[in-house]
């Protein structure tokens, strides 16, 4: 009758590129919130090299300590909200790379930069 309780880490490997992605926000809103300047372009490469951290360490973790192809990972976790598994990883990991790419380019557009908009 009693349901067994879910290790933990079989609920925080499929939120790690999530949790990442909170830390970053919360730097580059909180580094926006406290500098000032007529162009902050560093909030961009605070936020394209962020956004590679995560991607590394998403790779890292699913490839490279083999939670992929670990049965306790895969599957859907949080009650079917999050589907960990290679497709998912491989699509994170284009969105994360492509978001750091255009948050890069973005930084010689004339009139951005200027406040958080990374």
């Amino acid at each position: 009758m009693f349901i067994e309780p879910t290790p933990i880490a079989e609920i925080l490997v499929p939120l790690l590129p999530d949790i990442g992605l909170l830390i970053v926000l919360l730097l580059v809103l909180s580094i926006d919130l406290f500098t000032s300047g007529p162009s902050n372009r560093s909030l961009g490469v605070i936020t394209a090299v962020g956004l590679l951290v995560v991607m590394a360490a998403d790779l890292a973790v699913g490839f490279g300590l083999g939670a992929v192809n670990n049965p306790d990972f895969t599957g859907p976790a949080l009650g079917g909200m999050l589907v960990y598994d290679q497709l998912s990883l491989i699509f994170r990991t284009a969105v994360l790379l492509g978001g750091s790419i255009a948050a890069l380019i973005s930084l010689n557009v004339e009139g951005l930069g200027r406040s958080g908009e990374y």
